[in-house]
């Protein structure tokens, strides 16, 4: 999904949204769709296309993949705003204007939203652009040439300021689009994290999403490493088997929080979290691949003839085992010392 797409406006809506969050009777923000839209949405898509490409962010709402209709608030009202009928769009460009009211509190100044929807010949972009309000100097020339000139202070919304933040969708009207955006803001590695917080989980209901790459590489490290932690080879086969779980789910997307919270028991579970990379990015979503994830725990399971299993996970050369060719099957010898022993319903 590009944040930078050649696409032609059809629709704008601008909002002046005051915080909200603590009033015990919020108000609309007032606003509407604008009509004369071809000035002000090239404005937005210089600013758009000013942001450079690793400032942006993939971000996942959270919604449950399994579900029939995928409902989310901001995903409904932005299916609404680009595919719906005139009314139906105004009123869910004002029901997200009212949702990022009572998102925003008194830290925040008032802001301009600006809702903008264009398409190309493939696809359907939604925009969610917010410029806070600041102090600007207005300067004119007199008319006279006795008279200097003048200048006065005026309240604006800012183009460039440092807390402005987007959110573009991208996609059709069907139930596999409109379920991630790609988000701008500035405060996510700034200190003031509980305003970053504010724009993506709070009002997007989102969580940041991690390529499916290094995704994955963050999880076989922070197993791998675990593993070489535990305490026992109880905890150490609740790995194991956490890791085969998760290899052989169908589900779309997971992150090493929710790995760790359904996929483990305790202790396991809060070792695993405490690992400085859970503590980093545990929240962030990614879709497991395979191949790096195969390569990554290396879990090889033998079956013998004998009845007895094998299996030799998180390590490229297992010691003290051995494969040769014996005709036309290959014999497995292991040895070693024991050092833990269960009775399990099945093997790791």
């Amino acid at each position: 999904m590009s944040s930078q797409s050649a696409t032609k406006a059809r629709r704008l809506y601008a909002y002046e949204v005051t915080p909200q969050r603590n009033a015990k009777e919020p108000v609309a923000p007032p606003g509407g769709q604008v009509k004369s839209i071809g000035g002000v949405s090239g404005a937005i898509d210089e600013t758009t296309s000013g942001i450079g490409a690793g400032k942006w962010i993939d971000a996942d709402l959270q919604i449950d993949s399994a579900s029939e209709d995928r409902s989310h608030v901001i995903r409904n009202h932005a299916i609404a705003v680009a595919f719906g009928t005139d009314a139906e769009a105004l009123d869910a460009a004002g029901r997200i204007a009212q949702h990022l009211s009572n998102c925003t509190d008194d830290r925040s100044k008032d802001a301009l939203l600006m809702i903008v929807v264009a398409e190309d010949d493939k696809e359907t972009e939604v925009k969610l652009w917010t410029f806070p309000q600041d102090s600007v100097f207005q300067f004119e020339l007199a008319v006279g040439q006795q008279a200097g000139p003048s200048v006065r202070t005026l309240e604006a919304f800012s183009r460039g300021s440092h807390l402005r933040k987007a959110a573009i969708f991208r996609g059709k009207n069907r139930r596999t689009d409109f379920l991630s955006c790609r988000v701008v803001d500035f405060q996510v590695n700034a200190s003031a994290r509980a305003a970053a917080d504010f724009w993506i989980e709070r009002f997007l209901d989102a969580r940041l999403s991690l390529g499916s790459v290094l995704g994955t590489k963050l999880l076989g490290k922070v197993l791998r490493e675990t593993v070489a932690k535990a305490e026992d080879a109880d905890e150490r086969l609740e790995l194991v088997g956490a890791a085969q779980a998760v290899r052989q789910s169908n589900r779309e997307k997971w992150s090493i929080d929710s790995f760790a919270r359904e996929l483990l028991p305790e202790p396991a579970r809060t070792r695993l979290l405490a690992h400085p990379a859970a503590q980093r990015n545990g929240d962030s979503m990614f879709a497991l691949n395979r191949d790096v994830f195969d390569k990554l725990i290396n879990f090889r399971v033998y079956q013998l003839d004998t009845g007895v299993w094998v299996s030799a996970p998180f390590t490229t050369e297992p010691k003290g085992m051995t494969i040769k060719d014996d005709g036309d099957q290959r014999h497995l010898t292991a040895a070693g010392y024991v050092v833990s022993e269960s009775v399990r319903s099945r093997h790791a």
